[in-house]
């Protein structure tokens, strides 16, 4: 997803961090010392990596999910 901004394009992230989940808006500047062009990665090794995400915030919700119905039964 990263790779279709730019350098000065400005970017709105959601930041889960413990219970908390917060947006985020910045502008994005270029990484110091990269390469002027990234060459495009191994597709199979790209789709790997997404669904390793994928699974990672699927985690990550059902513990905020709980955490919600917790808070929201008072308990």
């Amino acid at each position: 997803l990263m790779r279709s901004y730019r350098p000065g394009d400005e970017v709105e992230m959601t930041v889960s961090r413990g219970i908390d989940i917060f947006p985020v808006r910045t502008s994005l500047e270029a990484a110091v010392g990269a390469p002027a062009t990234v060459p495009d990665p191994d597709r199979a090794s790209e789709l790997q990596r997404l669904k390793t995400s994928l699974e990672k915030l699927e985690a990550e919700t059902k513990k905020v999910e709980g955490r919600i119905k917790v808070l929201e039964d008072g308990r």
